[in-house]
């Protein structure tokens, strides 16, 4: 069973392997999974898990996993080093139109947790391509100043003169960047009035008490619906002038012990 498991799951047993070897550099093993933990940005009894295989890991943990392990800060140098599972998962999963690999620099991370508007013009400029003059009437010459220091971080390059588009960093945001987006968005643009009708938008909300197994299932439709969502962007047809987010959450009500 245990050989099969391997086989069904390489990749939860290729990270599984890659951490008790990181941490068997440390004379103690709790010690090491701290420092890890803290030089991931990834959640202890995360990294419990990833471990024990109960996990499969998102793109985003494995790049953080790696480049914490490999001690590299650029994805480049990431993909270079980590196994091919891994790079490959990366790669089919990161939501990147662009075939290259940035850096996203830890700058660029505390500008977009931190200023809803630059975020907010962020976003936008992923939905397609903007004008200054758009930026100003909707922000101000505050979206203005904005704008000159995204470009200055190659958030956003010049397109045709007035207009920009999304520049040498991709859509990468950490998981507390996407919580802080999901909640400002939904806050300011969720139109509740609409969702009386079908085919404006959507709201849901349902707590439970689960089992462990239904628990995980919802995860499972969960992750297969936004992966689904992303797939659909890349089909024929499918990009237009609609600018529109989804943010998906399912938790537990406990609260998260570092």
């Amino acid at each position: 069973m245990e050989s099969l498991e391997h086989v069904i799951n390489p990749l939860k047993h290729l990270v599984s392997h890659d951490i008790k070897k990181y941490l068997g550099k440390y004379n103690n093993e709790k010690i090491g999974r701290r420092l890890l933990s803290e030089k991931s940005d990834i959640n202890e009894r995360t990294l419990n898990r990833l471990e024990s295989c109960e996990n499969r890991p998102t793109y985003r943990t494995l790049i953080k996993l790696y480049k914490a392990m490999f001690n590299v800060e650029s994805e480049a140098d990431l993909l270079k080093l980590c196994p091919e599972i891994i790079a490959k998962e990366i790669k089919k999963y990161k939501p990147s139109n662009d075939t290259q690999v940035f850096d996203f620099t830890s700058e660029i991370e505390t500008q977009m947790y931190y200023d809803n508007v630059l975020s907010e013009i962020y976003i936008l400029a992923c939905c397609g391509t903007i004008s200054r003059s758009f930026v100003q009437f909707k922000f101000g010459v505050h979206g203005i100043e904005k704008l000159e220091k995204m470009l200055e971080l190659k958030m956003l390059k010049t397109t045709n003169g007035e207009s920009y588009s999304v520049g040498s960093v991709p859509l990468n945001p950490s998981e507390k960047i996407l919580k802080r987006w999901g909640q400002n968005l939904s806050e300011k643009y969720l139109k509740t009035e609409e969702s009386l009708v079908t085919g404006n938008n959507v709201v849901g909300f349902y707590a439970e008490g689960l089992s462990e197994k239904t628990y995980h299932e919802w995860l499972k439709i969960d992750q297969e619906a936004f992966e689904k969502k992303i797939n659909l962007t890349r089909e024929k047809g499918a990009l237009g002038t609609v600018k529109a987010f989804t943010y998906m959450v399912t938790d537990t009500l406990t609260e998260s012990k570092k």
